[in-house]
């Protein structure tokens, strides 16, 4: 079934449907939108779960595993073959912390310990980022919707507290 044209307007709305059934889909009683502090469903964020510091290697990378590595690795999808950015498990932390963006050098793809001055974040979190497009990108090639409100904020949590590699 083809719903999503790339390149076209179809593409927001497509993604908005799309992530709305998955965000809402399973969530008994959840009505209007999730505030970026409050957790998807009701259930904690991770961060609040485990009792303080993020981590990297247990709850970063696996959102960039299922969410990001789609495209943003060497192999990636042939349509996405300009994404510079890689996100596997081997090169995503020295990839991005305290490093530049690659379009834009005056920016930093994470600014340790501050999450509003992080392309990351903003690229996660804005309808427009300083940047390129919202991520992750919602094509033909790759039905992503955007990131839950809680794995959001559990990257800001992990920028904020100092993007520790641990």
């Amino acid at each position: 079934m083809r719903f999503l044209r790339t390149g076209t307007r179809a593409d927001g709305i497509g993604c908005m449907v799309v992530g709305l059934i998955l965000f809402c889909g399973g969530c008994e009683g959840a009505e209007g939108p999730v505030d970026m502090g409050e957790p998807a469903c009701g259930a904690p964020p991770a961060a609040a779960a485990a009792g303080g510091a993020v981590s990297f290697a247990q709850q970063i990378q696996p959102l960039f595993d299922t969410n990001c590595t789609v495209c943003h690795r060497t192999d990636g999808i042939d349509v996405f073959a300009e994404a510079l950015l890689r996100l596997t498990a081997d090169v995503s932390y020295v990839s991005i912390v305290d490093e530049a963006s690659a379009r834009d050098s005056a920016v930093n793809l994470v600014d340790s310990g501050d999450a509003s001055t992080s392309l990351l974040f903003q690229k996660l979190s804005t309808e427009n980022p300083p940047v390129g497009e919202r991520m992750p990108l919602c094509t033909e090639s790759s039905p992503r919707a955007s990131l839950t409100a809680a794995e959001i904020g559990l990257i800001r949590d992990w920028i904020d507290q100092g993007a520790a590699d641990n």
